[in-house]
């Protein structure tokens, strides 16, 4: 597989990343300035994803400023 390709993310495998992260933070008790690259790591491993800013801050429930 090519490292720079990047796939699309459907709203399942959204859900279950999100999911993921919550259960994650919560049993190891990962502080909050870590969790954007827990996020990343679990979007990379779990969806196969390169994530950008935007995607990480829609599974650490961070709002768009935009």
């Amino acid at each position: 597989m090519n490292q720079n390709q990047s796939y699309p993310l459907f709203a399942l495998d959204f859900d279950i990343v999100r999911e993921a992260f919550i259960k994650s933070v919560v049993e190891l008790a990962i502080p909050e300035d870590r969790w954007a690259a827990q996020a990343r790591r679990l979007l990379m491993e779990l969806a196969d994803n390169e994530p950008d800013e935007e995607m990480i801050g829609s599974i650490i429930g961070q709002r768009s400023h935009s």
